[in-house]
């Protein structure tokens, strides 16, 4: 048999039971809180993986839309090549070609007021100037001015078109520098 002595006071055994109660409570309290913490542990990590494992579906999905896309990238770029090419096709053949337009700017810079020309024509480089000069010295003049330019050779004045003092009808024929008629390239 045992026997107990009680030796604590009322207030004391009221505190020590108070304080069992307190523990019992705070020991709860931080069992329910590990218990909260490592569900929300538990759930966020779920969440986590499920997220990773969704990024990786969106790569794959992604692989695939961006395989598709860089196929319609590749046929675009190859349609600009071709396009590209027959350009600078077409710019090589232009560049080849006589521009006489050419002409007629360096015609328009040489002629002066007293000069009317009436028809320009060409037989394979050479020119034929024909038109009317207010005046045997206008007639020189241009004929001179043909002659300095580097453009023309060979520039032919016939005799029988200065007989006239006034309102002369003359006809040139120059040879054109085929260097002339191209346009420098950018």
């Amino acid at each position: 048999m045992r026997l107990q002595i009680n030796l604590l006071s009322p207030e004391r055994k009221q505190q020590a039971t108070d304080w069992q109660w307190f523990r019992f409570v705070i020991n709860q309290c931080v069992n329910v809180g590990m218990l909260a913490v490592l569900v929300f542990g538990i759930l966020w990590g779920i969440g986590w993986m499920l997220n990773q494992r969704l990024m990786l579906l969106d790569i794959s999905a992604g692989d695939k839309q961006n395989v598709q896309t860089t196929k319609d990238l590749e046929g675009y770029q190859k349609e600009i090549q071709a396009v590209n090419a027959t350009t600078q096709k077409t710019i090589t053949r232009e560049n080849k070609q006589p521009k006489w337009s050419k002409l007629f700017e360096k015609m328009e810079s040489l002629v002066s007021a007293e000069i009317v020309l009436d028809s320009v024509t060409n037989a394979d480089y050479q020119v034929t100037i024909t038109g009317q000069a207010d005046n045997r010295d206008a007639l020189m003049s241009f004929r001179d001015r043909l002659a300095q330019d580097g453009c023309f050779d060979d520039v032919r004045l016939p005799l029988s078109n200065l007989f006239s003092q006034e309102k002369v009808i003359f006809q040139i024929e120059v040879i054109i520098h085929t260097e002339c008629l191209k346009v420098p390239l950018l």
